[in-house]
């Protein structure tokens, strides 16, 4: 039995309808966007910059689903997603902890993406019969 707590805020204080989207995302077992195994190769983190370094740990790409072809993942990298922390948040300082690789900063993520949504349909579907991912930009990519 995992029991997974969902942090409140004061909605006053927050954007409360996309910090529910994120803490739900949580519950259902969605990681942070930041942390997907190919960050790297999209933005830059410096974890000298926060306290909670491992809130930028990379995952074991068998946390994550990856659509490998020719070495690239043909899932979009959403910096849009509710699940992508902003340059700052986790800051210690004025420094950004994390910028695209120009250095250009971001804000918080805005909205559940469509690759949040197939880490859902693929964490709890990958194991049914005849599973195949569903969804428009799935569609899209294989014609």
């Amino acid at each position: 039995d995992v029991r997974k707590p969902i942090r409140l805020v004061d909605p006053t204080t927050v954007n409360f309808e996309l910090f529910s989207q994120h803490e739900l995302q949580h519950v259902l077992g969605n990681k942070h966007e930041h942390v997907r195994p190919d960050r790297d190769q999209f933005i830059t983190v410096n974890t000298d910059n926060t306290n909670f370094p491992y809130q930028f740990s990379l995952l074991d790409s068998d946390k994550w689903l990856q659509n490998m072809v020719n070495n690239k993942d043909l899932y979009p990298y959403e910096v849009s997603s509710s699940m992508h922390y902003c340059s700052f948040c986790g800051s210690n300082s004025n420094q950004p902890v994390m910028t695209f690789k120009d250095g250009t900063l971001f804000g918080s993520g805005v909205m559940m993406t469509t690759t949040d949504s197939l880490q859902l349909q693929w964490r709890y579907c990958k194991e049914r019969p005849n599973f195949e991912l569903k969804g428009k930009f799935w569609n899209e990519i294989l014609g």
